[in-house]
């Protein structure tokens, strides 16, 4: 991508005066490089949805392509949750009772091991 700046001036422009093939134009290429725009300039990607949004609620464009938009919003939600649960910081695994040592091992039938 050569800059995040052309890539959201070309989407606002496609969606200036909504059309049926602008649309989709506009939402194959948020759907191509959506993730490298959510890294560089996620107010500016932001402001794209919500201009999706504004064209999903206006109901002027095609069945099908209101379908495309809502799929667009469903990978949207679907991605921020994976991205969220990999930044989760894992727990160490409690405890557990480790059995069949040794007598000789000096630590009885029963310990507690990580």
């Amino acid at each position: 991508m050569a800059h995040e700046i052309l890539a959201l001036e070309l989407i606002t422009l496609l969606l200036a005066k909504p059309t049926d093939d602008s649309v989709e134009v506009a939402l194959e290429f948020t759907k191509d490089i959506g993730h490298t725009l959510h890294d560089l300039s996620p107010q500016g990607l932001h402001s794209i949805f919500e201009r999706f949004r504004g064209i999903l609620h206006e109901g002027q464009i095609d069945k099908r392509v209101q379908f495309m938009i809502e799929g667009l919003f469903a990978l949207r939600k679907v991605r921020a949750c994976a991205a969220r649960r990999r930044f989760v910081p894992r727990t160490p695994p409690p405890p557990r009772l480790a059995r069949g040592l040794r007598p000789e091992d000096g630590l009885g039938a029963c310990s507690v091991t990580r």
